[in-house]
């Protein structure tokens, strides 16, 4: 789960809470990660398309939580931190 960065309950607080803060290896051109919670499953994968990255998050609606890009990648937009939501995303370092 450490590559997909699907970290559930991280405060220990909150069983539908789930942080997803993906790792971007550079050697890896592509990944896929998921996990089976009480509320369904999670899962992330992310795939290089030249300098940029997909990623593509799945979680059921019952989950919340956020996305946390590592340091050097942001989203289209310009933030790194997002609330949790299923989708397809555009990172750029």
């Amino acid at each position: 789960l450490y590559i997909g960065g699907i970290r559930m309950n991280p405060t220990a607080r909150d069983i539908h809470h789930v942080d997803i803060v993906p790792c971007f290896i550079t050697a890896l051109n592509q990944a896929t990660a998921s996990y089976d919670s009480p509320e369904g499953t999670i899962k992330v994968s992310w795939e290089r398309i030249k300098e940029d990255v997909l990623l593509e998050i799945v979680a059921p609606d019952t989950m919340h939580g956020t996305v946390i890009l590592p340091e050097e990648y942001r989203f289209q937009e310009g933030e790194t931190i997002r609330s949790l939501k299923t989708g397809k995303y555009i990172v750029t370092r």
